[in-house]
């Protein structure tokens, strides 16, 4: 069966999760016709469909030596703990993050300590940190 997932998701992570789960191609809600009318195509063949940057990105990262640890720990965090690590570094407060993802602050606080166990963070400064510079690598 192709699968083609449509997404309001832009990243990475999230295509690698789609196409490791069966999908076969990653299309972003936001794509223009022509895009997602390629993307519908090429599944249809058979085929494997990423949109550009995430082909380049996929091979970017395909050079470089080998898979990192960095990027190991972060494909175990959840969706959920990727959202809040996002806004953690886009510089939400638990509060914050509990009134835009409709949580409590004890759900925000799990999540965070789950990231910061995953991660191999020792501390909450840390986990900022580590947000921080995602945030700003993009």
């Amino acid at each position: 069966m192709a699968i083609l997932v449509v997404s309001a998701y832009d990243g990475r992570l999230y295509a690698e999760r789609a196409i490791k789960a069966g999908a076969r191609g990653y299309v972003m809600k936001q794509s223009a016709a022509k895009a997602m009318r390629q993307a519908v195509q090429t599944v249809l063949r058979g085929k494997v469909w990423l949109s550009e940057a995430l082909r380049d990105d996929l091979l970017n990262r395909l050079a470089s030596v080998g898979l990192s640890d960095d990027s190991t720990k972060l494909s175990s965090l959840s969706d959920r703990e990727i959202i809040v690590l996002r806004l953690i570094g886009r510089g939400l407060r638990k509060g914050d993050i509990a009134r835009e993802l409709n949580l409590s602050p004890h759900t925000v606080e799990t999540y965070r300590s789950n990231i910061k166990k995953k991660l191999g963070l020792a501390s909450g400064a840390e986990v900022y940190r580590q947000a921080f510079l995602r945030s700003q690598a993009g």
